[in-house]
């Protein structure tokens, strides 16, 4: 620490001021957060990840010559906070002073003469004899300075959401005075830096090895629901592994004969879907049974890629299927999706199937999608067709009556519409157009239906 002149008597015109802003910098990741860190060398978590943290200088040092405080002259210093991780999801950097008190304040404990802290934003130009504050950038520091934070509340510097290898400037600036006394007015600055938790996760079997587990939790196969939980199962002994191998932890299934229903759950934060995840759902009573309810809510599909027969139940439709948080993004096979065998007899009708969430921008083929459904009404007004190849059979002996759709259906890449409304008796267009056996492949009627220009949809109210 530099020592200035300690001197009682107000300034004589002989000796200076000094201000000397000190810098410690602690470092912290996730993994250890129950105690802090000051960094000498990079720290390695547990997971390997590395967080590591310096700064240009360990002080700030001004000096006022008898001439510039005067005229309350205004100096400032920058100094380069630099960091390094590797962690994937960042790191957040914060400053505060050590404590509460935020004024730079006299060497001499028996002075009590000091600097104190601005209280809004201002430029330099603005600043009052006898204040100091901060400013931050990524390049050349510039605009107005800050108010110096108090340990108890930090002001975040940056928050970097990815690895990143980068430095910070962080520039002091201070307006002398010229009732000041000589000596050395100082204050240590904390520069902390924390690793963005990594959140934990897992991902669950393919589709078909999922369907098979879960079919094997009811001996009776006769399951009606399909659902999450909030807790983790009873007796750990009925519950079984639905997860990978390679998962960060465990997704248990466990079935409920009180409710006929199978509930997951894991301590993951977040639960991914298999990017194949063709027959995940229609086969959990490996259809000798109906299924109710398919709570799909807490399980992210954002990776799958192969829906094909997801929710095909054979000849039991589906009664309710939850998909609130479904997403398609990345989806490019939704071949037979919702499909129920033909010639079913079913007398308690699904729910409508509203998929105005579908993201279908990356979907190839809806080869026989609705095919056999039982939905009087479903909702495709947000499907992008641009990509689709294959929209053959998609109602082919459905019993929907309404389908909604957005104004426009890019089906330029389109090869194969065979048999596209094929058997769709009940379906109507919004104007009244009803099924003909002479359009059932007619890639035309794949539209809004609209007065001299008709289609087998309807605009979505």
């Amino acid at each position: 620490m530099i020592k200035g002149l300690r001197k009682p008597p107000f300034f004589s015109g002989q000796g200076p001021v000094i201000i000397v802003i000190g810098l410690i910098i602690a470092s912290l990741c996730q993994f250890f957060l129950d105690r802090t860190i000051v960094f000498a060398a990079p720290l390695i978590s547990g997971s390997g990840t590395v967080l590591s943290t310096s700064v240009s200088h360990s002080t700030v040092s001004l000096d006022f010559s008898a001439q510039e405080f005067r005229t309350a002259a205004f100096k400032n210093s920058t100094i380069q906070y630099h960091i390094n991780t590797t962690n994937a999801t960042g790191a957040m950097s914060y400053i505060s002073s050590i404590d509460e008190d935020t004024h730079l304040n006299h060497s001499d404990t028996d002075i009590h003469q000091k600097f104190e802290s601005i209280s809004i934003s201002l430029p330099e130009t603005s600043f009052a004899p006898k204040t100091w504050g901060y400013r931050k950038s990524k390049t050349s520091v510039t605009g107005n300075f800050n108010p110096i934070p108090k340990r108890s509340n930090p002001d975040l510097l940056y928050n970097e959401t990815t690895a990143v290898n980068t430095s910070y400037h962080i520039d002091f600036g201070v307006k002398s005075s010229p009732d000041l006394i000589e000596g050395t007015f100082e204050k240590q600055i904390v520069l902390t830096t924390i690793a963005n938790p990594v959140p934990t996760t897992a991902t669950l079997q393919n589709g078909f090895q999922f369907s098979n587990i879960v079919y094997n939790l009811n001996p009776n196969h006769d399951t009606e629901n399909f659902k999450p939980s909030a807790t983790p199962p009873a007796n750990l002994a009925t519950a079984m592994k639905i997860s990978t191998s390679s998962s960060m932890v465990p997704v248990y299934a466990w079935y409920d004969n009180s409710d006929k229903t199978v509930y997951w759950w894991s301590d993951a934060d977040i639960v991914y879907a298999d990017q194949n995840s063709a027959y995940m759902f229609g086969r959990i009573n490996k259809y000798a049974n109906p299924l109710k309810v398919i709570d799909t809510r807490g399980i992210n599909t954002s990776r799958v890629k192969m829906m094909t027969r997801m929710f095909y139940a054979g000849r039991w439709p589906i009664k309710e299927i939850i998909l609130n948080e479904f997403d398609t993004s990345n989806a490019e096979d939704m071949s037979e999706m919702f499909a129920v065998d033909p010639f079913s007899t079913v007398t308690d009708l699904p729910e409508p199937l509203n998929l105005t969430s579908f993201d279908t921008r990356k979907v190839t083929s809806m080869r026989s999608m609705f095919s056999g459904t039982y939905n009087e009404e479903i909702d495709i007004s947000s499907f992008d067709t641009s990509n689709v190849t294959d929209l053959s059979y998609m109602f082919d002996d459905s019993k929907v009556k309404k389908v909604y759709a957005p104004a426009s259906l890019n089906t330029a890449n389109v090869v194969d519409s065979t048999d596209l409304f094929h058997d769709a008796v009940n379906l109507i267009g919004g104007h009244g157009t009803t099924y003909s056996i002479a359009n059932a492949s007619n890639l035309n009627y794949f539209k809004i239906d609209e007065i001299g220009s008709p289609g087998f949809f309807t605009t979505a109210p």
